[in-house]
């Protein structure tokens, strides 16, 4: 009997861990949206007088009579609804605004940071950006202000590196707010692989982390192409490759500008977690490192590959999610889609 009652805890303790791991936000017509479990099945409906948002850290925002709170996948309201503002939670904390000022919040509701900034961003490898009189600095997920607040601007860390204005030009500091860089350039973009895109005067350039060029400003038509209309997005180096342009086309190359896969798309984005978005003439597809195509069909639309899912589209019509290999997980029916996230509600 003891052993029946066990394995019947342990099936049903496995059974409840599977359930409900991911959901993610979609539309169902351009007015109505509700979370969606992993097999298409609706978790929770947005009401009329709400406005519900993507479960980030295993909770959605939610907006009622202009007012913001927290539910979870379900709906169940998790943090009441009473800031004047909120953000998303990124490591356990979110960024709340109350009486004109902002703080952070545990996945609790409780304070861990009093709002005492004027603006703020979310939490990145543990540091958050706060203004301070007019300054960017960096405090820990204690409040506690490690990178003092003397910039004009600043970029959220990445590889435990930052980019920061003073005076007009850009550097890099550490955790400590030590400078790995000094104050130098025109623009920069954040570290991929230890490699950065970096403007130099109307030219671009790229560095490792020890400011060496990898491609110099008078090498430029070896690559280096922006990602969007302002210029202030370029190419970036992930998985070892980066996206190049030659004779009206676009492939990869590698920190050197050395094309690894030749330039034969007509679009291309960065490579993310393993794989890059490509546009060939019948539609979008996916790409691995060594250049082979992933799905047989191209699609109208692709998003990112995230958590097992990527959005997808066959023609002007409705969203669905497809797997790595190009088959329908949940068949096209949404008006609008969003990542699939963990329901799991991460605490600090």
């Amino acid at each position: 009997m003891r052993i029946a009652l066990l394995a019947f805890i342990i099936l049903f303790g496995i059974t409840q861990n599977k359930a409900q791991q991911f959901c993610a936000l979609v539309g169902i017509t351009a007015t109505e949206h509700a979370y969606i479990n992993e097999k298409g099945e609706i978790t929770y409906k947005e009401k009329i007088d709400e406005a519900i948002f993507p479960i980030s850290n295993g909770l959605g925002r939610i907006k009622k009579n202009n007012k913001w709170g927290y539910i979870n996948y379900k709906g169940e309201i998790v943090i009441p609804i009473n800031f004047d503002k909120a953000e998303n939670f990124s490591e356990g904390l979110a960024l709340v605004k109350i009486k004109g000022k902002w703080g952070y919040i545990n996945t609790k509701g409780d304070t861990v940071i009093k709002p005492i900034y004027e603006h703020a961003k979310s939490f990145h490898e543990n540091m958050a950006i706060v203004k301070i009189d007019g300054k960017d600095g960096f405090i820990n997920s204690k409040g506690e202000l490690i990178v003092k607040a003397i910039y004009a601007n600043i970029h959220n860390y990445s590889n435990g590196k930052a980019w920061v204005n003073k005076d007009g030009k850009w550097g890099c500091i550490n955790k400590q707010g030590n400078y790995l860089i000094e104050p130098q350039y025109r623009y920069t973009d954040e570290f991929g692989d230890e490699i950065c895109c970096v403007k130099i005067d109307s030219d671009i350039a790229y560095i490792d982390s020890l400011n060496n060029f990898t491609i110099k400003p008078n090498e430029r038509n070896k690559i280096i192409y922006s990602l969007n209309a302002t210029g202030e997005k370029y190419a970036q180096h992930n998985n070892g490759l980066m996206p190049y342009f030659s004779s009206n086309k676009y492939g990869f190359c590698d920190k050197y500008g050395k094309s690894v896969i030749p330039a034969t798309f007509e679009k291309v984005m960065n490579f993310e977690v393993g794989y890059a978005l490509v546009k060939i003439e019948d539609g979008w597809n996916y790409i691995n490192p060594r250049g082979q195509v992933l799905f047989k069909n191209s699609f109208h639309n692709l998003t990112n590959y995230k958590n097992g899912f990527i959005g997808a589209r066959t023609g002007l019509g409705n969203w669905g999610y497809i797997d790595l290999s190009g088959n329908w997980i949940i068949q096209p029916q949404y008006h609008s889609i969003s990542y699939f996230e963990s329901t799991e509600i991460k605490q600090l």
